[in-house]
């Protein structure tokens, strides 16, 4: 197969840009031996080293030009890791971004369902249109992902532009927490805690909201130590609810404290000195391990 010749005319339109940025593309000689022999084969469009390129420049913030250029190079002939690269790439402008991620998805590249969704849902890049975004929302849960299966869960619990309904919400939150969604495990012990629309069930709702607690995820690690701290579903435990809770509010915003000060004073205030003091001993060593 008689190879397509090297495209000259982008290769020069590009170095004028990177002039006009006062970036130059390295030569060969700033290159050690084994680049300098992928640069002259990424000239001929050979696709591995066409990569090694990409990827040289990945981490630079001075190289994104350069980047972005092999990755189109690559997306340009039907690569479609470089094509969704380009549709994650937060230095391209957000329509750009768009298209590259238009392009992934109707290339049947099932990360690039849940990127497009976001896209539409937040009109990043395109007019926000809430019945594509659950269109390709539908597909990535479809096809098994979280983010998705998330995204699609919330939409049937508010009943945003479908209809309300609880327990597919509750199938769809379950499929996502068992991959080990935070988010997921989150609502999901939050339904399970408050009966939200299925039977209550303080148990299972300990065993969701402690996954996203260690996770990292702060809202789970608050209601956690509330649970605990009351006791809901097994014996009160004051002291590390009360730790739980503490570790929870030191990582949320102004706003987010101030609601929830109130519930968290009137916990510290039925706690003991010496309560207090393991309390704070606990409070050091959950700090260490989930404090991401």
């Amino acid at each position: 197969m008689n190879k397509q010749p090297f495209q000259w005319h982008s290769l020069k339109v590009f170095i004028a840009a990177l002039c006009s940025a006062a970036i130059m593309l390295p030569s060969a000689s700033a290159l050690d031996f084994t680049m300098s022999e992928s640069y002259q084969q990424a000239q001929n469009h050979d696709i591995k080293a066409m990569r090694q390129m990409a990827k040289l420049y990945q981490h630079q913030s001075s190289t994104i030009l350069q980047r972005q250029f092999w990755l189109t190079q690559l997306a340009d002939k039907g690569d479609i890791e470089a094509t969704y690269q380009l549709c994650n790439d937060v230095n391209l402008n957000a329509g750009s971004a768009f298209s590259w991620c238009l392009k992934a998805a109707k290339a049947n590249y099932a990360p690039a369902f849940v990127a497009l969704a976001d896209r539409y849902n937040f009109a990043a890049g395109v007019e926000r249109s809430n019945a594509h975004a659950l269109y390709w929302y539908q597909l990535g849960a479809d096809a098994g992902l979280a983010p998705a299966q998330y995204q699609l869960a919330m939409a049937y619990q508010n009943g945003d532009f479908l209809p309300q309904d609880s327990q597919l919400a509750f199938d769809l939150f379950l499929k996502a927490a068992e991959q080990g969604y935070d988010k997921a495990q989150l609502r999901l012990g939050e339904m399970l805690l408050y009966g939200q629309g299925i039977n209550q069930d303080y148990t299972q709702a300990m065993i969701y909201l402690q996954q996203a607690a260690h996770s990292g995820n702060v809202q789970a690690q608050f209601s956690l130590g509330v649970m605990k701290y009351q006791g809901l579903g097994q014996t009160p435990d004051t002291v590390l609810g009360f730790a739980w809770a503490s570790l929870a509010h030191q990582q949320l915003s102004g706003f987010e404290q101030r609601q929830k000060n109130r519930q968290l004073n009137e916990m510290k205030r039925a706690l003991s000195p010496g309560q207090m003091t393991a309390a704070k001993k606990v409070l050091t060593e959950l700090s260490q391990e989930y404090i991401l």
